[in-house]
This record gives C-alpha cells, sequence and structure tokens, in this order.
C-alpha cells in the first residue's frame, strides 16, 4: 500500500471523517493512550505567509501534461460488456472439479504457479511474490476477470488441466506493465510456469434483450434495447473517466505546489494530530486484515512494515511522520492560496454542502436532518472541506492542460 502516493487526493476525506485520535502504547513510538492532540487553528491565523512561501505566478499558471487516455472507444464498451457476462456467469456440473475439458473464458481454473527473471548471469530466479508453489492449495483464478498480467489468462485458454502437473507446466513467456506497482518488476520479461490442478466450469450469458432487461434490470425506452444499453454503457465510463482525469489534474497540481510552495514553519500540534490519525488507522488496518484474511498479526509494528510496503527494518514511523508533514503542508498551502485570492466559505456555501450530503445520503437509502449531518461532519470540518474545493476550483480554472498519445505499455 503505497499511502504517500494518495495524500494529494485523498488528505481531505481525512480531515472531515477522523476526530482526535487516542491508541494504545506502543514500544516503538505510539501515542499514549487517552491522549487527544488539540488542533491547529488554521481560521485563526492572520497571515499566512510566516506559514507558506508561495507566489500566485505558481498557482495561476500550473502547465499539466496527462496521457490522453479519457476517452471512451467501442473496444472499451465490449471489453465492459465482457465484464458484465463475467460477473453474471453461472456455475455448471455442481461445481465439481473437471481435469479432463479444456479450460475456457469464466471456467475458475486452479493453478500452482512460479514466475522466475533473468539474472546477470542468464540463469532463471524466482522473484518474490511470483509463486504459490508452497501453498497447501492453488490459487483460484477467473479467466477473463483480468486478476492477473496481460497474456497470463488468455495463456490458459485451451489447456486441459489433466495434461500439466508439477513435472510438466505450462510455460507463459509475458512482460510486466510498465505502470506496474512494484518498480523492480516494471517493464520486465518475466516467465510463469503453470500446473492446473483442476477447473470448476462457468456458463457466461449471451450479451442480448433478456440479458439486459431482466439480468440487468435496464429499462429502455427504444426498440432498439442493445444500442440504448450500449450507449449507457459508453457514458457511464465517459462519466468514471472524467471522474479519473479530474483525480489526476488535482494530484498533478498538488504536485507542483509541493514541489514549488516552501513551508517556513509546521504548526507541531497539527503534525502530531495526523500521525496519531495515520497510527490509528495503521492499527484499524490490521484489525481488518486480522479478521478478513485470518494474517494473525500480533504487532503494530510488524504489520506497519508489511502494510507500507517495508523491508523488516524499515522505519515506518518515519513514514507516517512524512505522511503527516505532508498533509499539514498541503493544508497550509491552500489556506495561503486562499487567503491570497480572497477566497471564503460562505454560510451559503456552507448549506449548500449540507443540502447535497442530505440528498446523496437519500440516495444511499438513509435520511438524515441538517443538524445530524453536522453533528456527525463537524461544522469546522465542513467548511475546512468545501474551502479546500473551491481553492483546487480555483486553480484548475486557470491551468494549462495539454494531452500526450498514450504510451504502449
Amino acid at each position: 500500500m503505497k499511502l504517500l502516493k494518495i495524500i494529494a487526493v485523498a488528505v481531505m476525506l481525512i480531515c472531515i471523517t477522523l476526530a482526535c485520535v487516542s491508541c494504545k502504547k506502543n514500544k516503538e513510538d505510539a501515542p499514549v493512550a487517552g491522549q487527544t492532540t488539540e488542533r491547529f487553528d488554521y481560521s485563526a491565523v492572520e497571515n499566512y505567509s510566516e506559514y507558506v512561501s508561495i507566489d500566485k505566478s505558481v498557482y495561476e499558471n500550473v502547465k499539466i501534461e496527462l496521457e490522453d487516455k479519457f476517452t471512451v472507444d467501442d473496444k472499451q464498451v465490449e471489453e465492459y460488456i465482457d465484464y458484465l457476462l463475467l460477473q453474471k456467469r453461472t456455475v455448471k456440473n455442481n461445481g465439481a472439479k473437471i481435469t479432463g475439458e479444456a479450460i475456457k473464458r469464466g471456467d475458475t481454473a486452479y493453478i500452482f504457479y512460479r514466475g522466475v527473471m533473468l539474472d546477470a548471469n542468464g540463469e532463471e530466479k524466482e522473484f518474490e511474490g511470483g509463486s504459490n508453489m508452497s501453498d497447501a492449495s492453488p490459487y483460484a483464478l477467473s479467466i477473463g476477470s483480468g486478476s492477473f498480467i496481460d497474456g497470463f489468462e488468455d495463456g490458459l485458454i485451451g489447456i486441459v488441466p489433466s495434461e500439466t502437473s508439477p513435472e510438466n507446466m505450462i510455460k507463459l513467456d509475458l512482460k510486466f506493465p510498465s505502470d506496474y506497482d512494484s518498480a523492480e518488476l516494471a517493464g520486465k520479461d518475466v516467465t510463469f510456469y503453470v500446473y492446473v490442478s483442476w477447473i470448476v466450469q462457468y456458463e457466461l450469458p449471451e450479451y442480448n434483450e433478456k440479458f439486459i432487461t431482466e439480468t440487468m434490470k435496464f429499462t429502455a425506452t427504444t426498440q432498439d434495447v442493445v444500442t440504448e444499453h450500449k450507449l449507457y454503457l459508453k457514458n457511464t465510463l465517459e462519466k468514471s473517466f472524467a471522474d479519473s482525469k479530474s483525480q489526476e489534474i488535482e494530484a498533478a497540481i498538488w504536485e507542483e505546489l509541493y514541489e514549488k510552495a516552501e513551508i517556513l514553519k509546521y504548526p507541531d500540534s497539527e503534525v502530531e494530530y495526523f500521525y496519531n490519525a495515520y497510527y490509528k488507522d495503521v492499527e484499524e488496518a490490521m484489525t481488518y486484515y486480522n479478521y478478513t484474511g485470518g494474517y494473525g498479526f500480533t504487532d503494530v509494528a510488524v504489520f506497519a512494515r508489511w502494510y507500507l510496503g517495508l523491508d523488516e527494518n524499515g522505519d515506518w514511523q518515519s513514514v507516517l511522520k512524512e505522511q503527516a508533514r505532508l498533509a499539514v503542508k498541503q493544508t497550509l498551502i491552500y489556506h495561503a492560496v486562499a487567503q491570497q485570492c480572497g477566497i471564503t466559505v460562505s454560510d451559503a456555501d456552507f448549506e449548500a454542502v449540507i443540502t447535497e450530503a442530505i440528498e446523496n445520503a437519500k440516495q444511499a437509502g438513509k435520511e438524515y436532518s441538517r443538524e445530524e449531518i453536522i453533528a456527525q461532519l463537524g461544522e469546522a470540518a465542513i467548511r475546512e472541506g468545501e474551502l479546500y474545493e473551491k481553492v483546487v476550483a480555483y486553480i484548475k480554472e486557470r491551468a494549462t492542460i495539454t494531452y500526450k498519445p498514450v504510451e504502449e505499455k
């Protein structure tokens, strides 16, 4: 989990949802039980130039270049349809273990695999996390789910499980995508050796009017149900892509501001507040992983290093502290921008946020009054979140955004 990479987008969610935290005492620099941290009062700062050095030319002239990957084409619509069909598949043969028939799309293959890469001497060497050969049970891979890298699942289609064995494994020569989340593996050639223990067969539905109206519960307004549904799916994808584009633009803005804004001093109490909050997040994540995955972590430090992708001696507290400083840096920056540009949150802005929250809750089947929303989120947090949104909107409106062709993976 690369937490530092998502702060630019997600930190305000933390501001809104987290209250002052208390955590159990831990031998490695844990917050003290019962401890609370008084929040820094951003609204009381008369001149943010004491905290932040940033010129208007920086945030009023942000230049962003993105890959042009936000246009939906027919191929993507068809891939979305394939995904929907896979979600609605039905099991065959009462889920019996099949070994004598070829794997097809939609089946679940129970596999053992071993991934290797060539070392400096040209010898095959296993890489960390690339093998499950020592596991007691095979991995259940839904063919067509896209769970593994490109080519892996397609390479299993047509394979008969009984024709494979630990001594006669399928060889798949593949390549990790260039944007793979492990820098050591990204863009590298890899060979997987795969043994298929058995498959469970599934029947994929046909994409037709019956599937659309009965299974997907889509109400058409024209006679051409299939065409109308495809247009609906395209619009759905376009909205999702628009949200992704907005998030990428926002993240790019913050990368620019982090680099060019100078923090003259940090309010220590606010850094401590965020550190405590992130520490509690780690504790709660450990509880979640233990409960849902049966991991059995008992030491927060051991879990935190695993959770943050560090080695066994990694300084996980420093990661959380740096994360806390980054959160405070962001908050100081947008307050400084707001002060320089005269951006404020009016009572009308505040009420609009409350109204939207009430409507969103209704759509989720819940009823909340104005007072309940304010009690849950806190008036200060609501105003803080709205100020952040207004500052980001101000910068986006003035940013220069260009697009380049998508790089081949």
